[in-house]
């Protein structure tokens, strides 16, 4: 069986959890690192409480701030009251530590997508294949939409990577992660409601993709990348990875439905994990 797993992974790693990374780096902490007692029984280098209150209000400020954004944290808090919580909690302490660092809508929703993505995102592998789909399609359209925008950004989009000008497509481009957010939390709740098991994709699903690709005038290079993670020594041009890291979304969007379903699911489940 190909590699194909390492590709899907960087391409979603929306999953939504990719843009956190390229615009902040690795993630700062987890809800799982930050004690629940920690405003009740402050640690000798914990905020005080004072900083925490602060703290609070900055972030609940960051995220009034965007509009675009109200949505996906209104629902997250009504669906799962807990993370979101939790995701609270965390948010705060990091931002009462010093020095201590301003608050941004954009990084906050990025947060909150990946808290959810590591605590439920096996349950989005389960969803519906109308789910799964919008997933991704919506990363197709990130991907459109940098190709425009800056295409220097699409080899780290796909392939995961270090790209501090991506906080500047995020700023402009909300409405866009936005609906990535909420494509991603759907297919979360979707999952769980619908409970779908599937079977891993065949080395048959792999090599009709393969086929695709070429029928899309891919190289050998090119598919060695999105196949098997394997880069050459020489980069791609900008302009060319984003065209053949359109054509590999679209390949996969037209597999049949049952390989297509299978990839997806197989692919979220890497995503969660």
């Amino acid at each position: 069986m190909r590699n194909l797993i390492y590709a899907l992974s960087a391409l979603a790693a929306l999953g939504l959890a990719a843009l956190a990374w390229f615009e902040f780096g690795a993630p700062q902490t987890s809800e799982l690192e930050i004690p629940k007692s920690t405003a009740a029984n402050p640690q000798p280098d914990a905020p005080s409480a004072g900083a925490l209150a602060a703290a609070k209000d900055k972030l609940e400020a960051a995220i009034m701030l965007a509009p675009e954004f109200r949505p996906f944290f209104e629902r997250m808090k009504t669906l799962y009251p807990a993370d979101f919580e939790r995701f609270i909690q965390a948010e705060t302490v990091i931002l009462a530590k010093p020095p201590l660092p301003s608050a941004s809508s954009d990084s906050l929703i990025l947060d909150a997508v990946d808290s959810l993505r590591k605590n439920r995102g096996l349950q989005a592998a389960k969803a519906s294949p109308e789910a799964m789909i919008k997933v991704f399609d919506l990363q197709a359209k990130v991907l459109d939409a940098l190709a425009v925008q800056d295409p220097r950004l699409c080899e780290h989009f796909l392939f995961g990577g270090d790209a501090p000008a991506f906080a500047e497509f995020s700023a402009k481009n909300r409405a866009l992660i936005a609906d990535m957010a909420e494509a991603g939390m759907t297919a979360i709740a979707d999952g769980e409601a619908n409970k779908i098991e599937r079977n891993p994709p065949a080395d048959e699903d792999f090599n009709l993709l393969e086929q695709r690709l070429k029928e899309m005038n891919l190289d050998k290079a090119e598919m060695a990348a999105l196949l098997d993670g394997q880069m050459p020594e020489t980069p791609f041009e900008s302009a060319r990875t984003c065209e053949f890291g359109k054509s590999y979304y679209s390949a996969l969007r037209a597999l049949p439905d049952a390989a297509r379903d299978s990839i997806y699911a197989l692919a979220l489940q890497n995503m969660a994990q």
